[in-house]
């Protein structure tokens, strides 16, 4: 029997964590506020670009970002703020990893080009209260948290919303 020749595939998923941009420092990830500026800013937008170019029109699914907080980032919010459903016509799906500060009806309504597509997405709070929020989070803000938790819910293309968090001795 002959030996089967491997064809190679694109993906058809990918996680695009190259960003680690966020809007809060929590102790179980950092120390210090991350916003990437300079040379490291201008690494990420090649590598966005690569991905933009080479890689994303050929994917069904990305996932943003597990690293920091796409809403944050200099890079992934103008690609979802200008998302191009030609472009990327086969992707139907968007996952989003936030901390869920930024995750506004505004923020969403400013990505018109992904309202079509199923979005899934995970929040990680590590708290059950304000108090421990307070702690854990900072200089997050609890209140924001469940009113853009209440407006997540409701999203008509919403097709998965997880919680999770980090157990630490603060929690």
């Amino acid at each position: 029997k002959a030996p089967q020749s491997w064809k190679p595939m694109p993906p058809e998923h990918i996680n695009m964590n190259y960003d680690q941009t966020c809007n809060l420092k929590c102790p179980s990830c950092r120390n210090e506020l991350i916003h990437y500026k300079g040379g490291q800013l201008e690494k990420v937008h090649q590598i966005q670009n690569y991905v933009q170019d080479k890689i994303l029109p050929g994917v069904q699914s990305i996932a943003l970002t597990g690293v920091g907080d796409p809403f944050m980032s200099r890079v992934f919010r103008p690609f979802l703020f200008n998302f191009d459903s030609k472009k990327y016509a086969g992707i139907k799906t968007i996952h989003f990893h936030t901390n869920g500060q930024l995750f506004t009806a505004e923020m969403f309504s400013k990505m018109k080009g992904i309202h079509h597509l199923n979005i899934s997405t995970d929040i990680s709070i590590d708290a059950a209260s304000e108090e421990v929020y307070n702690k854990v989070r900072p200089p997050g803000n609890w209140n924001t948290l469940m009113e853009n938790l209440q407006f997540i819910k409701q999203l008509d293309n919403l097709v998965l919303l997880g919680i999770s968090m980090v157990v630490q001795q603060d929690n």
